[in-house]
């Protein structure tokens, strides 16, 4: 599937070195993964072709082949802004999104339909205002998309999760995960060569991943902001 080169995809993409570096952080400075002692899985690691692959949750081994999947397109979102934590009296999980975050996802969503892009499914973080964004998110697009939670993009979302998803769903070629920060940012900029990327709230990137290597490419990051 072609991605339009929509322009304000481009304002990103060509953006001067300080708004990049806005949203890209330099590698090494985040203690989650300047301290790891091997490269993350999903950016670095290759299998030998034609060698048996075991999906850590099924216990089935799969063999891999070299062209025998198609890539996967996977859109990070993260969740809109949220009612403020400190006037917020319930429970964490439970926290809604503010008035802004519903307003501004919906005008992003119907930007976001507009693009004509196809969604074989939304996966989301249990939490309500992770919930909430995927729920409008699904509905503006020309063929709706109910999401289906997830308890593993709960927060503390990480490599090993997403691989399981991916193995759990061979066959789907686009993919729409709503979740957290700093969760996205890690798995986002360890498939884009970088220590970190900084997801701003309602944030979206397109992550083209290869499963039979399990590389992945950042086609591109767009903040909420260029989507109003």
């Amino acid at each position: 599937m072609a991605v339009p080169a929509a322009p304000y995809y481009q304002c990103f993409l060509h953006a001067s070195p300080p708004i990049r570096d806005q949203y890209m952080k330099p590698a090494g400075i985040h203690p989650r993964l300047s301290s790891r002692k091997e490269p993350p899985r999903l950016s670095h690691r290759k299998a030998p072709i034609g060698s048996p692959k075991l999906n850590s949750t099924s216990g089935r081994f799969r063999i891999i082949l070299p062209g025998m999947n198609a890539h996967i397109r996977l859109f990070f979102m993260r969740h809109a802004e949220a009612v403020d934590r400190d006037k917020w009296k319930g429970s964490e999980s439970l926290r809604p999104l503010s008035e802004a975050g519903e307003r501004d996802t919906a005008r992003a969503a119907k930007r976001f339909a507009g693009l004509g892009l196809h969604l074989d499914l939304i996966l989301c973080s249990p939490l309500v205002r992770a919930l909430r964004t995927a729920e409008i998110i699904g509905q503006a697009l020309v063929k709706p998309v109910a999401p289906v939670v997830d308890d593993r993009l709960s927060p503390g979302f990480d490599e090993d999760a997403l691989e399981d998803i991916l193995d759990e769903r061979e066959g789907v070629e686009s993919i729409l995960l709503v979740g957290h920060e700093p969760d996205f940012g890690i798995i986002v900029g360890s498939l884009a060569g970088c220590a970190r990327i900084d997801f701003k709230k309602g944030a979206l990137a397109l992550v083209d991943v290869d499963p039979d290597t399990w590389e992945g490419r950042l086609l591109w990051l767009v903040p909420q902001s260029l989507m109003l």
